[in-house]
């Protein structure tokens, strides 16, 4: 049975946004938010470029990765903890460096449900506590998960990625996140 997907049966990916985020002075995370339109097609390893820039439009620095994009499910191209030593970002431009090579793949994800959100502010931090529960009947293992904060006028102000080692069947973990707020 063949797994590829002919060209014309899926849509690229859409690239909604870019943006950066001051971790600690010098150290930034950059992040592109992709919408995948396709239902039944999956693209691993797609490589991309980061480029950020400061205020006068220079390229501080260049980063390069691969970005796997799940079916029917919108993720983040990710790169964390970028040293600009005493640049400052103003703006990230992302650009995908090669074409997705699409797979026909059923959703391995459909059975983890967000059962909670605990968002909290104290001092210079803030944090965000997610609770997953996974109803099928496979263990999950390895899951990125991501978490947008938007404002209340539904702008980006904030984005973080963490790891969960693994969801048993019926169970809920939690996935922490946390940002700096006196940045």
């Amino acid at each position: 049975r063949c797994t590829k997907l002919c060209q014309n049966e899926f849509d690229p990916p859409i690239v909604s946004w870019s943006r950066i985020e001051n971790v600690v002075p010098g150290v930034y995370n950059a992040a592109a938010y992709i919408i995948n339109p396709n239902n039944q097609g999956e693209a691993k390893d797609v490589p991309y470029h980061m480029e950020l820039y400061d205020k006068d439009g220079m390229l501080i620095i260049e980063k390069k990765g691969k970005v796997t994009i799940p079916p029917h499910r919108n993720t983040l191209a990710f790169s964390s903890l970028i040293k600009v030593d005493k640049s400052i970002p103003a703006k990230v431009l992302f650009e995908f460096t090669g074409a997705p090579d699409w797979n026909k793949k059923t959703d391995t994800l459909s059975s983890v449900v967000v059962t909670s959100t605990d968002y909290k502010e104290e001092g210079n931090s803030s944090s965000l506590l997610v609770s997953l529960r996974n109803d099928g009947l496979q263990i999950l293992n390895d899951i990125s998960v991501y978490a947008i904060l938007h404002d209340a006028s539904g702008n980006t102000i904030g984005f973080s990625k963490t790891i969960v080692d693994s969801i048993l069947p019926k169970a809920t973990v939690v996935a922490p996140f946390t940002w700096n707020t006196n940045r």
